[in-house]
């Protein structure tokens, strides 16, 4: 490793420590020094290594590229936190395949309705992984319950005239539903 890339390390491990304060970075340095989790830490860091030099080999960058990438360090973590893994994962999947959040003005909606931080891409294939990282630093409580409100899009097509007045009516949608005119 050279010495620029030492202190660019350096300088990212200070401004975590800004982030989580130095409580977590004592907890942090009690659990490392634990050699079970050493050599965990060391297992993780060479297969993430691993993956991302093959990653980069097989395929060109892009959002494509990026979003595999993204995927495969949502699988990783299940080593460490396996249910934060299986929401994220389950999340990501849903959203690649469009079932969740399916226009990139849904996506940055629910965002801001949720308070998380605004999305700022130019496109729904592009705001995915932004709107996945902003869930990873959620409490495991929370991220379940932001992951309750995302429902699937119905196959009705919820996006209808008819869908926003139902929403807004509460189910009563129809125009000739009778109404009490006395």
């Amino acid at each position: 490793m050279s010495e620029r890339t030492e202190l660019d390390l350096l300088n990212d491990i200070v401004k975590l420590l800004t982030k989580y304060g130095p409580d977590t970075f004592e907890q942090l340095s009690q659990l490392v020094s634990s050699a079970d989790f050493s050599e965990r830490l060391a297992a993780v860091l060479s297969k993430s290594a691993e993956v991302s030099r093959r990653a980069g080999r097989a395929r060109p960058d892009g959002p494509t590229s990026s979003l595999s990438n993204l995927r495969s360090s949502l699988l990783t973590l299940s080593s460490s936190d396996p249910e934060r893994s299986k929401v994220l994962v389950g999340i990501f999947d849903r959203m690649a395949a469009k079932s969740l959040l399916p226009s990139l003005r849904d996506v940055r909606d629910f965002a801001i309705d949720n308070g998380l931080p605004p999305i700022k891409a130019t496109s729904r294939d592009k705001a995915i992984a932004p709107f996945i990282k902003s869930l990873q630093p959620l409490e495991i409580g929370e991220l379940k319950k932001v992951a309750e409100k995302l429902r699937p899009i119905s196959s009705k097509g919820d996006r209808s005239l008819e869908g926003w007045s139902d929403v807004i009516l509460g189910g009563r949608s129809r125009p000739d539903t009778p109404h009490d005119t006395e």
